[in-house]
């Protein structure tokens, strides 16, 4: 079961504090998105590894609070995340400086949080279907879904178990893959270099 939080604030909070040891996060990052480079987009949260041995990865996290009112719901939040990914950081409001290394580079992947279960579906079977499709679509894309459950955070990619990271234990073997694989736009399979 998912946890529920009362406001999208609170669930940040709660986020950021459960990151703040294997992440760099900021709030209130512009982001100019690769597919309409005329706007501009503010991710909840920017995290950046610590470990260096992951520190190229760039990841926003949009945060949700409260029931989709339906599957439609549910995919514009994850499409939303797919609008993050390979845009580049432009800045914050009110500047940071300790951004200014990761200006100009690309959103690796996003992430939804919290993570809807099958529970925000009433038990509807169809719908709870639709979302694992959802999920499997959506990690083409490089958009994943956070999970906090009773044995903490985790970043997954897809509708399985595919954990990219998991607190307490940190980066999963395949977490490179699912991250900066190649990703498919259009026919072809392009790895996008930062």
């Amino acid at each position: 079961m998912a946890v529920r939080y009362s406001t999208e604030e609170h669930a940040q909070a709660d986020l950021v504090h459960r990151l703040q040891s294997d992440f760099i996060t900021f709030e209130e990052v512009e982001v100019v998105p690769a597919s309409f480079p005329d706007r501009v987009l503010r991710p909840d949260v920017i995290a950046i590894p610590r470990n260096e041995e992951y520190s190229d990865f760039l990841i926003a996290i949009e945060v949700k609070v409260g029931n989709p009112k339906g599957t439609g719901d549910y995919a514009r939040y994850l499409k939303q995340g797919a609008d993050y990914v390979l845009g580049k950081i432009i800045g914050t409001k009110p500047p940071d400086k300790r951004l200014k290394a990761f200006v100009g580079r690309p959103i690796q992947a996003a992430f939804l949080f919290p993570s809807y279960d099958d529970s925000y579906f009433g038990g509807n079977k169809e719908k709870q279907l639709r979302a694992y499709g959802m999920h499997q679509l959506a990690a083409r894309f490089k958009v994943g879904r956070i999970i906090l459950s009773d044995h903490g955070l985790s970043l997954v990619m897809g509708a399985g178990a595919n954990q990219v990271w998991v607190e307490g234990r940190g980066w999963t073997p395949h977490a490179y893959g699912l991250i900066k694989g190649k990703r498919q736009i259009g026919s072809q399979r392009l790895k996008f270099e930062t």
